[in-house]
């Protein structure tokens, strides 16, 4: 096999060496901080003529395949040079026909790649130079798909030396049996041209040589054919998308049918993208459908990991809603049985990143991000998440208490029980009260302090805790938050579909569908002591969830929620009815 780069090693590189950048995430870590958008590099191929494209539409079994491989002085073409190259054409199960050459590379051959390929100077010296070779190559492998192993590192040597010697732009698709193998056989342990031979029992010969490694790729292709149709991909544009590597899925665009994407609703609604499997790869809300995915489709907004995801689509289902809540909601609850690689949230940015007071595996955490799972507390909207992060680390470094595993790039602090009763005494406003409180109750307990340490030390944290946050509140690092978990009441919100209300009781941030009323609200809540009864059960479910961290699926609508109510986006009509609200009609 080629040299890509002074190798360390007698085996290739286990892992497949792409070109293009590492992928977005939406948000670098849990904290919440958002990463920049990545600018998406152009394929290296030129987009494909429509007899390419006719071609890639073909089936798997009569396609027709160039299996090559090359051997190089060293990984850049651009200072070194390839001494051998082979290909073989394969067409419906048989090798019809092969090229071969040596290459005067024009440079000298280091001595590590001469022991690991077997190819000296001496064999190289009266060979023909790339000029002379490439123009026959490229009349041999013509339109076909090409396939080798870690193909991208393949290409760069072909692509470069098609310019330079024909000054020809090499359009042709490939397929990866790296790629392939990844996502077919993830379970083999070596992913090197010898370790696959080992795993799946081929026949090696004579390996880093051009033709012996071309043969044995061919070998390697053939059980991954067999893998692609035990899995229904039976054409080859659809094991292109397969592979996932992110230039060859720029070339094919979409692959969802033009009729699928006309006629979206303008309209709010949740929608799903399939593979060929029929498999989930990513679903969202959406306050336009229409708008939504059409945003999708600029390449240049959409985070890299989203992207390559998209790409692989084959089929969108939507389904629509009355108003924006319903549309969010729904979006939750299908994540909660559908899960995806990209959670919808790093996408539309539909959540109020706050101060989060987590309870998790027996510990407090603050930070600085969405409400997830374990959230007990949430105090913003945080406007400046940097700021905020270094607000965490302000107050962890006040009590002389521990930072996150991060450190102080993490922005997240760990807290004691003390010290979570001063933070959110702290965050609400009234930490002078409470730490006269605090004050006062351990004078009150000093002979339970005297005979029980643990009380002895939970009392002293709580003291020292609140003047630690008094000093920091006089340095001015604290503004004016609310506290985004504490909303319980009604949020009766119209339903223009089935011309009624839809209402939802919303416990601690937590919203849940409760019913339709049809009529006048105000009326129908009044009518049989309906709001006092509504009432009384959301006073006592409230104290229950008082200090209970959200589960997945609450956290997520909590955020949610919290989106909706603090965005007035959808809102029209709508009405938020508190505790106090219900107890007046």
């Amino acid at each position: 096999m080629p040299n890509r780069r002074p190798p360390t090693s007698t085996e290739k590189p286990s892992e497949p060496r792409h070109h293009e950048d590492s992928g977005h995430s939406g948000r670098s870590d849990n904290r919440g901080r958002r990463s920049s958008r990545q600018t998406i590099r152009e394929p290296e191929a030129p987009p494909p003529s429509e007899e390419l494209r006719k071609l890639i539409h073909h089936s798997l079994s009569t396609s027709s395949f160039i299996v090559f491989d090359i051997e190089s002085t060293g990984g850049n073409p651009e200072k070194n040079g390839i001494t051998e190259i082979f290909g073989l054409r394969y067409e419906k199960g048989q090798v019809k026909d092969t090229f071969y050459s040596m290459v005067n590379p024009k440079i000298p051959i280091p001595p590590i790649v001469r022991r690991m390929t077997g190819i000296t100077n001496a064999m190289v010296k009266d060979a023909p130079l790339i000029e002379d070779v490439m123009p026959g190559f490229l009349k041999f492998i013509g339109d076909d798909i090409l396939v080798s192993h870690n193909t991208i590192g393949d290409l760069k040597f072909i692509r470069y030396f098609a310019r330079q010697a024909c000054q020809v732009e090499l359009p042709n698709f490939f397929l990866c049996t790296h790629l392939l193998v990844d996502r077919l056989a993830p379970e083999a342990p070596n992913k090197s041209l010898k370790g696959l031979s080992k795993f799946f029992g081929l026949p090696s010969g004579d390996l880093h040589r051009a033709e012996a490694d071309a043969y044995l790729t061919l070998e390697l292709f053939k059980v991954l054919l067999k893998l692609l149709d035990d899995r229904s991909v039976k054409r080859v544009d659809e094991a292109i998308r397969l592979q996932g590597d992110m230039e060859s899925a720029l070339r094919l665009n979409w692959g969802i049918p033009a009729d699928k994407l006309k006629n979206l609703p303008p309209g709010p609604g949740v929608f799903f993208m399939y593979d060929y499997e029929r498999k989930v790869l990513f679903l969202s809300s959406a306050i336009s459908v229409a708008r939504e995915v059409a945003k999708l489709q600029r390449f240049e907004l959409v985070p890299k990991q989203l992207l390559k995801t998209v790409l692989r689509a084959y089929d969108l289902r939507v389904e629509r809603f009355a108003n924006v809540l319903e549309a969010l909601i729904h979006e939750c609850d299908s994540l909660a049985g559908t899960p995806v690689n990209f959670k919808p949230v790093d996408w539309h940015q539909r959540s109020v990143p706050s101060y989060c007071i987590d309870r998790q595996d027996g510990r407090w955490f603050l930070r600085v991000g969405d409400v997830e799972e374990g959230t007990v507390a949430a105090y913003g909207p945080v406007s400046d998440r940097r700021l905020a992060m270094d607000r965490c680390i302000a107050i962890a470094r006040a009590f002389g208490g521990e930072l996150g595993e991060g450190g102080a790039a993490s922005g997240e602090a760990v807290l004691d029980d003390g010290q979570v009763a001063a933070v959110r005494a702290f965050f609400e406003g009234r930490l002078a009260s409470f730490t006269d409180g605090a004050i006062k109750q351990r004078r009150r307990r000093v002979l339970e302090m005297l005979f029980r340490p643990v009380v002895r030390t939970q009392l002293n944290h709580q003291v020292q805790a609140a003047q630690a946050l008094m000093s920091l509140e006089e340095s001015g690092s604290r503004h004016r938050l609310q506290s985004l978990m504490s909303a319980t009441g009604l949020a009766i919100v119209p339903d223009s579909v089935a011309g009624s209300w839809q209402v939802y009781e919303v416990i601690r941030g937590r919203p849940k569908m409760l019913q339709h009323l049809r009529g006048e609200w105000k009326v129908k809540l009044h009518q049989a002591g309906l709001a006092k009864r509504i009432h009384e059960r959301l006073v006592r479910e409230e104290k229950m969830l008082m200090s209970t961290g959200v589960s997945r699926n609450e956290g997520a609508r909590v955020n949610a929620f919290l989106w909706w109510q603090l965005s007035h986006v959808g809102r029209e009509d709508a009405v938020f009815l508190s505790l106090e609200d219900l107890l007046a009609i």
